[in-house]
């Protein structure tokens, strides 16, 4: 029975913990999004377009090289928002 008791409060101690993490995170990434310049951030989400339901969805163009030649095909899409 302690043995289930003490795992039962590892368990919550480290999701608690996961929690805290990922908030502190996200204050951080606010923080310095709150910092940044017009300019800066238009180029940080350069690759975030609206699909044609008006979805946000994050593209990044595909490099392909043949040879010394690179095509680059735009809307290589990874995920939604």
């Amino acid at each position: 029975m302690l043995i289930a008791k003490m795992n039962d409060s590892y368990e919550t101690i480290t999701n608690m913990a996961e929690r805290v993490w990922l908030m502190e995170r996200a204050r951080i990434v606010v923080s310095i999004e709150r910092e940044m310049k017009d300019v800066e951030l238009a180029e940080k989400y350069k690759y975030w377009v609206l699909d044609a339901t008006g979805a946000k969805e994050f593209q990044v163009p595909l490099r392909i090289y043949l040879g010394s030649v690179a095509l680059e095909v735009p809307g290589f899409k990874l995920f939604r928002s």
